[in-house]
């Protein structure tokens, strides 16, 4: 994969995203749309290059496969879209990835896994799951916070969907860079960034606070949602909501 600068409008959009998703009056697309406004985008989306203009247009280069909040974002602020661009696969090849990710639910599956035997993964999973496994320490302390219990470690995911992983790295992108602010937090070594993302993904599956932890990342005012992070995190409690402006 690379990364480029794309026009926006030169990317096809899937046509069964959710419409919600990319709704204008939807707080946390208007809490992403004022991040990228003031910060520029952080993120790229995942496009791969149109290989059947029959299908999706002559007019479009690339296909999206994730990203349509932040192409919405670029479209209306007159802006390039960064993206990385995936030549190794289809779009319908990363379809079926996230498909298969979503079939990790499955208990017997994960046992299977947990308890050592050789269950096929896709080339997207496995790449999700190593992350994991250098956050945990262990391929099987990984598996285990993916498990669906219903309650306990590992409760707050049923799959290893990007949203899971990126979100521990974001969450702990975002403390490392307005760490000197937090009482307490000393983060000088990759062994402590290690700790650091291991102590977040513990505290996600407790707490299940994906939804308020993803708004707290996308949230322009960067030192006030790592304290918000850091706080719920060294107390063990829920995040904080974020309050964010309706205008």
């Amino acid at each position: 994969m690379h990364t480029a600068w794309l026009d926006p409008h030169k990317i096809a959009p899937l046509p069964y995203n959710p419409a919600n998703r990319t709704d204008h009056k939807d707080l946390a697309f208007k809490a992403l749309y004022e991040e990228i406004k003031a910060d520029g985008q952080k993120v790229p989306g995942t496009v791969v290059p149109n290989r059947d203009p029959d299908e999706w247009g002559d007019e479009y280069t690339h296909v999206l496969a994730y990203g349509h909040r932040r192409r919405e974002c670029a479209i209306m602020l007159g802006r390039r879209f960064l993206v990385l661009i995936d030549v190794e696969h289809t779009i319908e090849e990363l379809l079926a990835a996230e498909n298969l990710t979503k079939n990790l639910n499955a208990r017997d599956r994960l046992d299977r896994l947990v308890d050592g035997c050789d269950v096929p993964l896709s080339k997207w999973e496995q790449s999700r799951l190593d992350r994991l496994v250098e956050i945990f320490g262990s391929r099987k302390e990984a598996i285990t916070f993916l498990r669906p219990e219903g309650t306990g470690k590992g409760a707050y995911t049923q799959r290893l969907g990007t949203s899971v992983v990126d979100l521990i790295e974001r969450a702990t992108r975002l403390l490392m860079a307005h760490g000197t602010k937090l009482s307490g937090f000393v983060v000088t070594t990759p062994a402590q960034e290690l700790a650091l993302k291991k102590r977040i993904a513990v505290w996600m599956s407790d707490h299940r606070s994906k939804t308020l932890l993803s708004e707290s990342c996308r949230a322009s005012h960067g030192a006030a949602a790592a304290k918000r992070i850091w706080d719920a995190v060294t107390n063990d409690r829920p995040i904080k909501p974020l309050l964010i402006s309706k205008h």
